[in-house]
């Protein structure tokens, strides 16, 4: 009796053994979960780190050459987001830049020859209209002379010529007096908008040369050198919780081996590796005085994992017996009915109810024929899964471990 209780007290050790094992390796792959957290933060923080010592490089740039200089306009040009004023004072003078309207002066030239060819068409085409029926009303209903209405055709010819002449000549002018009107109106806005431009450079140019703008740079570089320091500090601290994570987990790791690996040489009089994982059926037994030795245990670990395989392939001969029962019983029910339908258009109505009622005859005896094969294989499974005592095991493991 004492053996049976020092191999037990032996297994339970075994398995303690086994679960503080387990245990390690669950925390091993949550501090693998945290070592891809730091990783992660470091590798951004890094890239902050550097976007802002480029920044800073550009910055000190700037105040290096901004530094002892007057005012000049490439000041303008060199402003940057660090100084406020600067670049306050730049965006005023770009957007007054912007409201400079387009100047093109416009020009009065005195061509005769357009305006008397402006003229002279205008005058034809009122002749066409009004002289020539007038002159040929004279000729032809009051028999005058033809002379008469020839004089009278150039006169009015000649009288309508010089009136479009004077009426074309005074629009051109007052276009062109409009023209000029809108022309100083523009001019004298971009005045108005050119002179606020000369009071900002004239206000940045104080600005400059009182050495605010290198002030102000300063101090946004001294910000920047405050942020780099505190980002570098994170990166660091991140860098350095990932590895500590990193060895702890190899530690953790190498922990876990050396102790499988001793539970191993210790227990390997006793239970192979291989049936480690069987530990817990071994333990049922033992502790339901279902063995008194390790050789009755493992001989019946063997049984039971011959009646695993044998219920396992049971199954699997089961499922596919039922899969092509079906597929037959279908393909079969189907070449039925396409019979039954070859032979129904063949006979009259009567035959053709006969042969309805057969195909449901028929049908009625497939499906009993189906139930009756998956009810046999049932009851065959059953009768195999009375062998095992798996359900049992999992039962008392399940009590052992809420007790």
């Amino acid at each position: 009796m004492s053996g049976k209780t020092n191999i037990f007290s032996e297994l339970v050790a075994l398995r303690a053994g086994l679960c503080e094992i387990s245990n390690t390796v669950e925390s091993v792959k949550r501090d693998k979960l945290m070592v891809n957290r730091h990783r992660s933060a470091a590798e951004t923080k890094e890239r902050e780190l550097a976007e802002l010592k480029a920044e800073y490089k550009k910055l000190h740039g700037v105040i290096q050459n901004a530094k002892g200089k007057p005012y000049t306009n490439g000041f303008i040009s060199i402003s940057d987001a660090h100084a406020p004023t600067a670049e306050k004072l730049k965006q005023q003078m770009e957007e007054l830049k912007s409201k400079l309207k387009k100047l093109k002066k416009p020009t009065y030239k005195g061509q005769v020859g357009i305006n008397w060819s402006s003229a002279l068409i205008t005058a034809v085409v009122l002749v066409v209209i009004f002289a020539v029926p007038a002159f040929i009303v004279i000729t032809c209903m009051w028999s005058y002379p033809v002379v008469v209405p020839c004089a009278l055709l150039v006169a009015i010819f000649a009288v309508t010529m010089f009136i479009s002449f004077i009426i074309h000549r005074v629009g051109k002018r007052k276009r062109y007096k409009n023209a000029m009107k809108e022309y100083r109106e523009k001019l004298a806005y971009n005045n108005q908008i050119n002179e606020q431009i000369k009071k900002l450079e004239k206000q940045f140019e104080n600005y400059v040369n009182s050495g605010k703008y290198v002030a102000e740079l300063e101090n946004a570089e001294q910000e920047l050198s405050n942020r780099i320091t505190e980002k570098q500090t994170e990166a660091y601290k991140s860098r350095a919780l990932q590895k500590l994570y990193e060895k702890v987990e190899a530690d953790k790791r190498k922990q876990a081996a050396a102790n499988y690996k001793n539970l191993v040489q210790k227990y390997a009089p006793l239970l192979h590796q291989s049936d480690f994982d069987k530990l817990d059926y071994i333990l049922y037994l033992f502790d339901t005085n279902r063995c008194d030795t390790m050789r009755e245990a493992l001989l019946q670990l063997d049984e039971q994992k011959r009646n695993d395989r044998i219920v396992s392939s049971i199954n699997e001969a089961q499922s596919y017996i039922s899969t092509n029962i079906t597929k037959s019983i279908g393909t079969l029910g189907d070449n039925i009915r396409h019979a039954l339908a070859g032979v129904a258009c063949a006979f009259d109505d009567s035959v053709r109810t006969n042969n309805a009622m057969l195909g449901a005859k028929i049908a009625q005896l497939e499906s009993s024929f189906k139930t009756n094969i998956d009810k046999s294989c049932k009851q065959l499974v059953e009768s195999i899964d009375s062998l095992s005592t798996e359900t049992n095991v999992d039962v008392y493991i399940d009590n052992k471990r809420i007790g």
